[in-house]
């Protein structure tokens, strides 16, 4: 007897594709000005996902002819909170200047600004408690604010605690006991009632005002001097980092970059590693060219060399300009702005690999791309979702992301071997985790072979055509071969792309190769339940399975239960020697079918009973016990006047056990194969 060997898929039970999606049902602001001045210079600058939910968004208007501070902040689903503020809206009129982050603290909210009172312009470092209902809270500082005193720009809030307001900015002015002006770094924390602060002076040089915090000091990025600076809070340089305490980035990497670096970007820390983000210009002659690069140092100032191979990823001849990034433990999300004006954001999984390289200006295979602008600030909704808010045309501009989450699951038991029967039946079924419901096209599958092309495959995608709401799931039948078509392949690769009506997602695409060997000799028997007749029916025949699963919903597709011999009409003889033929009959009283494989009880039958109508061979089986093969149990039931087959043990256990009132056990009546 003879045997077809599965080969296994190399395809994990469960595949998972993710992109980007924009929400684009809500979480749409401000597409026009909230401007009523005489022109629109409206930009968010930073957003705030607080503890309940609701999303305050900080930057600038006009309102009074001049750029003004304003706070938005919004429900959840999007709409403007009126109770907060002017409709939603908290202006700071008699101001000049812009509001550059917000924090929450406690229940409390604290607006971080670079603006000042017309009344006094030397005042343009501000912060102002803010009360959930938009007002100012006037026991902080003098009458709800805090003002640093100078020419204050790139104020940074490093943290918020009992301990108070930590924060760094740089001051262009003039030190205590000094007649020299210049840019001096400045360290400041402030009590939380805004009634006292302590500043330290910590250096000046030509360095940029991107600073941020690494375990418990601070780092400092040079513009034209190109070195990154570490010092505790207190200024004293940490000279275990690079050459006493600095790092000269250019002449430690300058031969691995295309061009040379016009300026840094920032930092920030991940995984007790420091990430530097640089600016390349790479541009030849009257051909311009930008690149983003990003450089991982350990705590020496070593390169971390687990990052992209040498600790530089260069995303080259992109155009691209590093905007924003935020961190959580598991992901991290990076806005990028091409030299057009485009935003885009991507993401990574894991530390080593970073943005996909092949992010290009027209938008990001791993990213979604957003608007024209410049300002983006970024702020977590959940694990999985995040806003990105900023500029656009002069604009105010805020947009919810989220990932796109798609698993392709075959089940257990499903595709662990090939199809080796023509008319076999796989089911994927396609979970959709996203927060947000899954619009799709005419069909949410297509498949592709790189075999015949012919009519090998039929899917049936009934379920997954419209819409897929959030958490939920919708399932595929992929059934081989259905009209036994000619094959000319016996090796097959099948991919599955999910279709989506959004430009912006990448495809979420899984492939699966199998090697098909036509089974000559066997066959597939299929089993049904009608709940109205109380009984099963058994069949080899695809295109009555269906015509029932298409025409019949009385009868419930339970699967294939066994294997068995096919029996060639043509020859009138079983394909295997050995092997003998199972007779069907039709009760026409009942509506119920009996097999069986005795030809004088078939003789009897026929012969004694009109109710019962002789339908022909069913299929082969062996009437003794053979290598490979298992018995068919057969119960019968007078209130149902119906048989039950099964060449399960434990379902044979469960029927004598729980059913035996109702179903009598016969015994073995022949032998099949077991799937």
């Amino acid at each position: 007897m003879a045997f077809v060997l599965a080969v296994p898929l190399l395809l994990s039970t469960s595949v998972k594709a993710d992109a980007l999606e924009l929400d684009t049902n809500d979480f749409v602001f401000e597409q026009t000005p909230i401007t009523t001045g005489q022109s629109s210079q409206d930009a968010f600058q930073t957003v705030l996902v607080d503890s309940q939910g609701r999303v305050w968004g900080g930057g600038n208007s006009n309102f009074d002819s001049k750029i003004n501070p304003v706070l938005i902040r919004y429900n959840s689903d999007g709409s403007r909170d009126t109770s907060f503020g002017d409709g939603g809206v908290m202006n700071l009129l008699g101001f000049t200047g812009i509001v550059r982050n917000i924090v929450e603290y406690n229940e409390a909210y604290y607006m971080f600004g670079t603006f000042n009172p017309a009344t006094d312009p030397s005042k343009n470092g501000v912060i102002v408690k803010v009360k959930d209902n938009g007002t100012v809270d006037t026991s902080f500082g003098t009458n709800g604010t805090f003002y640093l005193d100078g020419n204050i720009s790139g104020t940074q809030v490093l943290n918020v605690s009992t301990s108070g307001i930590e924060l760094m900015f740089t001051l262009w002015d003039q030190l205590p006991s000094s007649s020299n002006y210049g840019n001096y770094f400045t360290y400041a924390n402030i009590a939380l009632d805004g009634q006292t602060s302590n500043l330290t002076f910590l250096f000046s040089g030509d360095y940029n005002s991107k600073v941020s915090t690494w375990g418990d000091g601070l780092v400092f990025t040079g513009r034209t001097a190109h070195e990154v600076v570490v010092t505790d809070k207190a200024g004293a340089v940490v000279t275990t980092f690079g050459n006493n305490g600095t790092l000269a980035v250019e002449d430690s990497i300058s031969a691995s970059l295309n061009g040379s670096i016009t300026g840094f970007e920032g930092t920030f820390e991940k995984g007790n590693n420091l990430y530097i983000i640089l600016h390349i210009d790479c541009s030849t002659g009257t051909s311009l060219c930008y690149d983003t690069a990003i450089l991982s140092v350990l705590a020496t100032g070593e390169a971390n060399t687990a990052f992209s191979g040498d600790g530089l990823y260069v995303i080259e001849g992109t155009d691209t300009f590093f905007s924003e990034f935020l961190l959580n433990d598991s992901k991290s999300w990076v806005a990028l702005r091409s030299s057009n004006g485009l935003l885009q954001v991507s993401l990574d999984y894991p530390e080593n690999t970073w943005i996909d390289p092949s992010i290009a200006p027209t938008g990001p295979t791993n990213g979604i791309s957003l608007w024209n602008g410049t300002e983006t600030s970024m702020d977590l909704i959940d694990d999985n979702t995040i806003l990105v808010a900023g500029e656009s045309g002069l604009d105010m501009v805020m947009h919810k992301v989220y990932l796109y989450d798609i698993t392709f699951d075959w089940g257990t038991d499903d595709f662990n071997g090939d199809f080796t029967q023509d008319g076999e039946s796989k089911t994927l079924t396609i979970i959709n985790a996203s927060p947000a419901s899954l619009t799709i096209g005419d069909r949410v599958l297509k498949a592709t072979s790189s075999g015949a092309t012919g009519a090998e495959l039929s899917i049936d995608d009934s379920q997954c055509i419209g819409i897929i709401t959030a958490t939920s799931s919708c399932v595929v039948t992929i059934t081989f071969n259905p009209q036994n078509y000619e094959l000319s392949s016996s090796s097959y690769e099948l991919s599955f792309t999910t279709l989506h009506t959004s430009a912006e997602v990448a495809a979420a695409t899984i492939t699966t190769a199998f090697d098909h060997t036509l089974d000559t000799d066997h066959t597939s028997v299929y089993r049904f339940w009608n709940a109205t007749t109380l009984s099963h029916f058994y069949t080899v025949d695809i295109n009555e399975v269906n015509y029932l699963k298409a025409n019949n919903p009385a009868w419930a597709y339970e699967g294939p239960v066994f294997t068995v011999v096919k029996y060639d009409s043509n020859a009138e003889a079983c394909n295997l020697d050995g092997s003998d033929e199972v007779f069907r009959f039709y009760n026409t009283v009942y509506g119920v079918h009996f097999y069986t494989a005795d030809s004088a009880e078939k003789d009897y039958i026929i012969s004694t009973n009109p109710n019962w109508d002789y339908e022909g061979v069913a299929y082969c089986a062996y009437k003794e016990e053979a290598t490979g093969t298992t018995p068919v149990y057969q119960f019968w039931s007078v209130a149902r006047q119906a048989h039950f087959y099964t060449t399960d043990a434990a379902e044979k256990a469960y029927v004598e056990s729980e059913l035996g009132d109702i179903y009598n056990y016969e015994g073995i009546v022949y032998y099949v194969i077991a799937l």
